[in-house]
């Protein structure tokens, strides 16, 4: 992503700076200590676990601990919150070519909230700052066993209703999302084989 943002400007200019660790520590180093970057808060994930494993929230770069080869980026400090309740979309796509490439983006997915409200005052609280359903089932007194499954889910046509009836323009969002999706797979046109039989 990094690169096709050097090649091609802005229009690529959809993620956080990120970096790889441990190849890019020095890079992370020298930005902290830039002007005005000291007070940079940064979310360190895992790049081989799964299911929010591993994933932490720091806003002092000495917190940083990682003991695999890890993904860091900068923390978004104000996302888009409903209810004050931190939210992310799980979007589906079937490419069945990539040369040329053709995909296919369901219109219906999944929309998954954390289990307590945003507060960047706690970073340590996993149900405040990840969505995922195997730490959120836990919240709540949900119990160890995380037996108990919470109603923190939404379809995408859900989601459509909620911001469409508190002022914000669905259509938009989706078609941005759209563009985001078809930029993101370009990327991976040169790094895939030519199969037929498989998507």
């Amino acid at each position: 992503m990094r690169k096709m943002k050097q090649l091609y400007g802005q229009i690529f200019n959809f993620t956080p700076l990120t970096f790889i660790l441990p190849n890019e520590y020095k890079q992370v180093i020298d930005y902290h200590n830039r002007d005005g970057n000291e007070d940079t808060m940064w979310i360190c994930k895992p790049s081989d676990l799964s299911r929010g494993r591993g994933i932490s929230i720091i806003d002092k770069i000495d917190d940083l601990k990682y003991e695999q080869q890890s993904v860091l980026q900068v923390y978004i400090k104000n996302p888009l919150l409903i209810r004050g309740i931190k939210w992310d979309m799980r979007i589906y796509v079937a490419i069945t070519s990539m040369r040329p490439m053709k995909l296919f983006l369901y219109k219906e997915g999944l929309v998954r909230f954390s289990t307590e409200r945003y507060d960047t005052k706690q970073l340590s609280n996993v149900f405040s700052h990840l969505t995922n359903a195997s730490i959120n089932k836990y919240a709540h007194g949900a119990g160890v066993d995380g037996s108990k499954v919470l109603d923190n889910k939404w379809t995408l046509e859900q989601l459509r209703y909620h911001l469409s009836g508190s002022g914000y323009n669905y259509d938009l969002l989706w078609a941005k999302i759209e563009k985001i999706i078809i930029l993101t797979c370009i990327n991976l046109c040169a790094l895939s084989p030519h199969y037929d039989n498989c998507f």
